[in-house]
């Protein structure tokens, strides 16, 4: 076998093996948030703030 097949090869492992492995997460954040109750807005779980999802009451 080549080189360049061999690094194919081995990039098709790498590859497989990076989208089969389980994460597994090795603490957990505490996040809070504090909404006014004249805003409708609902946290979501990967923190990000989205402006456009926020509505006045």
């Amino acid at each position: 076998m080549n080189v360049e097949e061999r690094n194919k090869q081995y990039q098709q492992v790498q590859e497989i093996i990076a989208e089969e492995v389980p994460h597994i997460p090795l603490y957990l954040e505490n996040y809070f948030t504090a909404v006014s109750d004249a805003i409708v807005f609902k946290p979501t779980q990967d923190k990000f703030i989205n402006i456009w999802e926020i509505k006045s009451k």
